[in-house]
């Protein structure tokens, strides 16, 4: 039952909109804490309550770890780059509640056959070589993709709400050759205007580079700068300045940033209780700004 609800959840109900994002991610963690630990039990042959306890506690770690720890997330999707499955994996503690499923997926370790002799015995050694098959297919979650957005550096509202935020961006041009590491002190509070107050339901996507009509007066003909930043405010989020230099070119594709993919041009916008927060990746830095934007109307027209 649950290496069925892992296939059926990540193969297609993620992207479908047919459930919120926050209840499939939460499927996917339930249902892979119980399918993974017996998958890899069954690929090295684990026998035995010690290794089988070795195998859970393994699973149980590195769930923790990915959960919690950002580079641990990182590292554990460099490896996947060289599988077939190349996964996205966010950092989320509320994750942390589908370790209660580990005493079931137990249970189960422990109801797995011992070796017997006969017709039928062939017969469920294919049965189970089918469902290990299924298992480590299904335990490679992947989603169906979505139509291109315009522009390379975009925002994906991954929360169960519509979600309302300030957009800020540096007036000026900004030194490439300069990391942004203390917004507060360079380019500073006043370098920020504001721009928009886009209004994101659930799902929505939310370009974050300049646009041809957000270009500083006299600046034609208009091209992207190569490094840029924006601040980003809302009710529950606590500024933060989003930084990139050197973006690709081309337009990110929504089918790459779909759930475990691997475009690093995506950021994810994700709730905790009353907490909004995002997560940068290695082209996209996203650091707390250390100041309160200046309080400005939102532009004509906007709420």
């Amino acid at each position: 039952m649950a290496l069925a609800l892992l296939a059926i959840n990540d193969h297609l109900l993620k992207g479908a909109q047919i459930l919120p994002g926050l209840i499939t991610g939460k499927l996917s963690d339930f249902a892979g804490l119980v399918v993974a630990p017996v998958v890899l039990a069954a690929l090295f042959r684990v026998r035995g309550r010690v290794g089988q306890m070795a195998v859970l506690a393994g699973v149980a770690v590195v769930f923790f770890a990915v959960k919690l720890s950002r580079p641990m997330a990182d590292a554990l999707e460099a490896l996947t780059m060289y599988t077939p499955f190349p996964w996205r994996i966010w950092c989320d503690p509320t994750d942390m509640v589908a370790l209660s499923v580990l005493p079931l997926t137990w249970w189960l370790m422990q109801r797995q056959p011992g070796p017997g002799v006969g017709p039928r015995v062939r017969l469920s050694a294919c049965v189970r070589a089918g469902g290990l098959v299924l298992g480590v297919f299904a335990c490679a979650a992947t989603t169906p993709g979505f139509d291109p957005t315009p522009g390379n550096v975009f925002l994906l509202n991954g929360t169960m709400r519509t979600e309302s935020l300030r957009l800020y961006r540096v007036s000026g041009p900004l030194d490439c050759n300069r990391s942004i590491d203390r917004p507060a002190e360079w380019p500073g509070a006043s370098a920020f205007v504001l721009r928009s107050c886009p209004t994101l339901a659930s799902g929505d996507f939310l370009s974050l580079e300049r646009a041809a009509n957000d270009q500083d007066a006299g600046a034609s003909p208009y091209r992207a700068p190569t490094c840029d930043a924006v601040l980003l405010q809302g009710e529950g989020l606590q500024p933060v300045v989003i930084t990139w230099n050197g973006v690709p070119g081309g337009g990110a594709d929504k089918a790459m940033f779909a759930d475990r993919a691997n475009s690093e041009q995506g950021l994810i916008l994700e709730r905790a209780g009353d907490r909004l927060f995002i997560q940068g990746t290695s082209l996209l830095h996203v650091l707390p700004a250390g100041f309160e934007p200046a309080p400005t109307d939102c532009p004509s027209g906007q709420p």
